[in-house]
């Protein structure tokens, strides 16, 4: 499917949720935009994405070209403020499936979060979010790299513990949602300001010695 079909199909999806089956849909996807932004940032050729059935899909290699995604993730992001803002169960929904543990923060998901901060009744749900995901992100790893049989487990190993690096992969998520609010997602640039100031006021005033080491590990302070 080529990008630029899918605001249109999204759209369409988002109409047909509130028929049921809402979970479902935002889950597919947030979880195709997962794959689509990997695809991009590893410059690979192939790839089996999902479909929004859960069943694979080749999409064509040209169709992966990471300025061309942002953009059409930029009017997707409008496309899903406007829904959600005439369906409130729709926002709740999206909020739930964004919070859920096995969701993997992606430039798309914290561009959505921002896109969605400036709706009233979401803001304190998301200002949760943004806290969770960043005091996890960085306990986690912390508990891995400090774990001795984990850390030697690893390192023998060469290889990369998935858990440790999810505060490094938060950080390059939000800062790269932030880089595109300038240039091409300027719906969310106000909510990026607001973010910031939220984050400075937390670890200033309202969180533990740890959890501001955490706010402070993502450079956010």
């Amino acid at each position: 499917l080529p990008l630029q079909e899918l605001p249109p199909l999204i759209y369409q999806l988002l109409l047909l949720s509130m028929k049921g089956q809402r979970a479902m849909i935002i889950t597919g996807i947030l979880e195709n935009f997962e794959i689509l932004e990997k695809k991009c940032l590893d410059g690979e050729k192939e790839s089996e994405p999902k479909d929004f059935k859960g069943k694979g899909k080749k999409v064509e290699s040209s169709s992966y070209n990471l300025e061309q995604l942002r953009e059409i993730q930029g009017t997707i992001i409008l496309h899903i403020g406007l829904s959600v803002r005439q369906d409130q169960e729709l926002g709740k929904e999206f909020l739930k499936v964004l919070k859920s543990p096995r969701m993997v923060p992606t430039t798309f998901s914290i561009g959505l979060l921002l896109g969605l901060y400036n709706i009233q009744r979401l803001e304190s749900s998301i200002q949760d979010i943004f806290k969770k995901m960043i005091i996890d992100s960085f306990q986690t790893g912390s508990k891995s790299s400090n774990t001795l049989w984990v850390k030697s487990f690893f390192d023998r190993f060469s290889s990369v513990d998935p858990e440790a690096s999810k505060s490094e992969a938060l950080q390059n998520s939000i800062i790269e949602a932030v880089r595109y609010s300038a240039v091409g997602w300027e719906q969310i640039t106000q909510q990026s300001v607001q973010l910031g100031v939220f984050l400075v006021d937390l670890n200033s005033t309202k969180l533990t010695e740890e959890n501001q080491k955490a706010v402070h590990e993502l450079g956010l302070n």
